[in-house]
């Protein structure tokens, strides 16, 4: 085997090796972590408090009497990331959640592997609405910008 042969064989391994070093997943967000706090256009937050998982989430909406919104992800879905980075952050989404949803989000790859079989979650980002039992109410599949989603969102509760 030639040197040119060789080299160019080693350089294709290094760049597979890199390549598969920058989509190795990140680490997973923590589960408890704090609330996403939300300030757009003026000094006040609005803190949306999103629930540690599953269950905290149906106690929580069976105690306040409201429906959950359930948000699948995995890390290393740029759309799931858009969707967390813009809609729900976007002030009068965040707000409206704050007020009439438990929030909850769910990895299909950990914490939430066997429910998104269960909600046959296809696509991501997949988001249901979903009653205090957890009956699905309402679901979208994709991204959604921050108007269509609150458009859904008071749909799907009305």
């Amino acid at each position: 085997m030639s040197l040119a042969r060789i080299l160019s064989l080693a350089l294709v391994f290094v760049a597979v090796l890199g390549f598969n070093l920058a989509c190795t997943k990140a680490d997973p967000p923590v589960e408890d972590g704090p609330p996403i706090v939300v300030a757009h256009g003026d000094d006040s937050t609005i803190d949306v408090a999103w629930a540690k998982n599953w269950d905290d989430a149906l106690a929580r909406a069976s105690s306040q009497e409201q429906a959950v919104l359930v948000t699948f992800y995995a890390d290393w879905c740029i759309w799931c990331t858009r969707l967390e980075n813009t809609t729900l952050t976007d002030r009068d989404v965040a707000g409206f959640v704050a007020e009439a949803l438990v929030p909850v989000r769910l990895d299909v790859e950990g914490d939430g592997q066997e429910l998104s079989r269960d909600f046959r979650v296809n696509g991501l980002p997949t988001v249901l609405i979903v009653d205090a039992e957890g009956a699905e109410i309402s679901r979208i599949e994709g991204y959604l910008p921050p108007g269509d989603f609150l458009e859904w969102i008071k749909g799907a509760l009305a």
